[in-house]
């Protein structure tokens, strides 16, 4: 183990030689490459705890990257991009809920393939219709039907089931409001907004 981790950490250190000068701090001429240094920025979180190198490198991208997001120098990534980046890394996002973001991104992308977009948009919405046609089959349960569902669905159910009810418990108990039918006309029309491109 201890051979696997120290092979590990003599790797790492080559692979970031190239991208250090003799004092062993991050060349400043990365900085011109805007994809780069978001990708070395998406790199970093990667890391394991106290990797050194991994740490310099985050902390110099993330200065850099808001220098440029504040100057709008970008002209191959967008400032939105790179404020969503900053935000949360990319890999800790959940991909099928950031599907419309990247699609609406593509949209307005230099040479965007038609066919893609049409495609992305055609699976993401065959998608949100399989989603679609689940929430209404969930709002459709009772909790008096319980007994008839199948083992793995009562425990779905009854977590969405009880989520509901605690929160429109403390609304209750603290606003002296009932909002449950409300909270399930909300998340019935939000959810088929949100999902859906037009």
């Amino acid at each position: 183990m201890t051979s696997t981790y120290s092979w590990l950490k003599i790797t790492q250190a080559d692979v970031f030689k190239g991208f250090r000068d003799e004092d062993v701090k991050f060349k400043e001429e990365i900085t011109s490459d805007v994809r780069g240094l978001l990708s070395l920025y998406e790199a970093s979180y990667l890391g394991i705890p106290d990797e050194n190198v991994l740490d310099e490198a985050k902390i110099f991208a993330r200065s850099h990257l808001h220098k440029l997001l504040y100057k709008a120098e970008s002209t191959t990534i967008t400032s939105h991009q790179l404020s969503r980046a900053l935000e949360l890394p990319s890999h800790w996002r959940i991909r099928r809920s950031e599907a419309r973001w990247h699609i609406e991104q593509y949209k307005d992308t230099e040479g965007m393939d038609p066919a893609v977009l049409e495609l992305a948009m055609l699976d993401f919405n065959m998608v949100q219709l399989v989603y679609q046609t689940d929430l209404e089959d969930l709002n459709r349960w009772d909790a008096e039907e319980l007994d008839e569902l199948p083992e793995y669905m009562k425990i779905c159910f009854m977590a969405v089931y009880n989520t509901a009810n605690e929160l429109a418990y403390y609304t209750i108990k603290q606003q002296g409001f009932n909002c449950l039918p409300y909270l399930k006309q909300a998340v019935r029309i939000r959810t088929i907004n949100t999902l859906l491109i037009n």
